[in-house]
């Protein structure tokens, strides 16, 4: 273990998580927002999953939609299907499918976020443990990747704005 890591992997406050996740991310109200995060990575000294949970709900708001992995049992995540969402298009993402120019339907998380201009956020775990945008080189020139108290962050602006 270096130095550096010894000095940035302390322990960060929610409050603190919050700053960076509005100022360095810059998440607002109403945004649709893919969060990818390893609660153990981030080391909260002062809160649990739930309460991180619930910051990002408060973040986003009621018109805003939310949306994080789920993971099975083995902890892999079931390709770009299993996930969990909240809010005002949550049913939209999850269950309506996309029809394609023949009238095929098929089911793509990135090009439903894509179309809905949402943001996707890793905190505590790098762009390429992300499954369905590494492969794409969808992200190569929209993402920002940073490192604040050890802890990778990203955020992948999927559409035009």
């Amino acid at each position: 273990m270096s130095l550096s890591d010894i000095i940035f992997n302390r322990k960060i406050k929610l409050v603190r998580l919050a700053d960076i996740i509005i100022y360095d991310l810059n998440i607002k109200r109403n945004d649709t927002l893919y969060v990818h995060s390893s609660f153990r990575k981030l080391k909260l000294s002062d809160s649990n999953p739930e309460d991180f949970t619930y910051l990002l709900k408060m973040l986003v708001g009621t018109q805003g939609t939310l949306l994080m992995p789920n993971f099975s049992d083995n902890q892999e995540i079931q390709k770009d299907r299993s996930f969990l969402a909240w809010g005002k298009m949550s049913v939209q993402i999850s269950e309506d499918p996309l029809v394609d120019e023949t009238g095929l339907e098929y089911n793509d998380l990135l090009e439903r976020l894509s179309n809905l201009n949402a943001k996707i956020i890793g905190i505590g775990n790098p762009l390429n443990e992300l499954p369905f945008v590494h492969a794409s080189g969808f992200a190569q020139n929209k993402v920002k990747i940073f490192r604040r108290r050890g802890i990778p962050f990203f955020v992948l602006n999927t559409g035009t704005n």
